[in-house]
């Protein structure tokens, strides 16, 4: 079995979905898994799945990813058992999707997708399927979304410029597109995970040039995850 990416809690709080590589013969392609909190059997839901993120609806009845074809990249929804299977929205497989994050909102979903030139920070409207792009040119790069708790703000690690090298917090207004920086000089962030707590607080995963350090947003944080987290996000 190969690695666990993107762990995402069901709203509840009493599941778990992660993405896994199955197939050690096709490592781009993963399947999604459901466990429930306390443990027990992983519930294979789909096998289709690409790139780098699993998502949940606010109600907690859709669990949302990436699958391709071989023209196209598109965004699915299953239902929690893993049936009723659909399309939510479609774009070229060259300007394809990288991150995916359901809003509070069960009609919107943010999403990092490549442009012509760069990547950039999307909005999805589900009961049309209307893309609508939200970042100017110029993004190096852009990582996992988390949005705002009220659903006004979609906070995503990202490089402005292509000369930039490390990965710092931004915030988006998802109205206008209109940003703002978090943070700035190091450590950077990891392009991999950010998620955003019920009380606005950020967990992201800082990047160190000598060691990784996950940082876990719990009733109790350890002395080392808040040495990791160099700031108050929230401040």
């Amino acid at each position: 079995m190969g690695r666990i990416r993107r762990v995402h809690f069901s709203p509840d709080g009493n599941f778990i979905y992660f993405l896994r590589e199955t197939d050690s013969t096709h490592p781009d392609v993963k399947t999604v898994f459901r466990m429930a909190t306390l443990g027990g059997p992983a519930m294979p839901l789909a096998t289709d799945a690409r790139k780098w993120s699993v998502t949940v609806s606010p109600d907690g009845k859709q669990v949302g990813y990436i699958a391709e074809t071989g023209t196209e990249s598109q965004v699915v929804a299953v239902d929690v058992d893993g049936g009723n299977r659909r399309v939510l929205t479609r774009r070229p497989l060259a300007l394809g999707f990288w991150f995916i994050e359901w809003s509070p909102t069960p009609t919107t979903m943010a999403a990092i997708a490549i442009g012509k030139d760069d990547m950039g920070l999307v909005k999805i409207d589900l009961s049309s399927a209307a893309i609508r792009d939200l970042s100017v040119s110029g993004w190096g790069a852009v990582g996992q979304p988390a949005w705002s708790p009220d659903g006004k703000t979609i906070f995503a690690p990202a490089i402005l410029g292509r000369q930039g090298s490390l990965f710092q917090l931004w915030a988006f207004d998802a109205q206008t597109g209109a940003h703002r920086p978090l943070t700035s000089g190091s450590p950077e962030y990891s392009e991999w995970s950010l998620s955003a707590t019920a009380g606005g607080e950020l967990s992201p995963s800082p990047t160190f040039r000598n060691f990784r350090c996950g940082l876990q947003i719990t009733p109790g944080i350890s002395k080392r995850s808040r040495l990791c987290m160099k700031k108050d996000l929230t401040a």
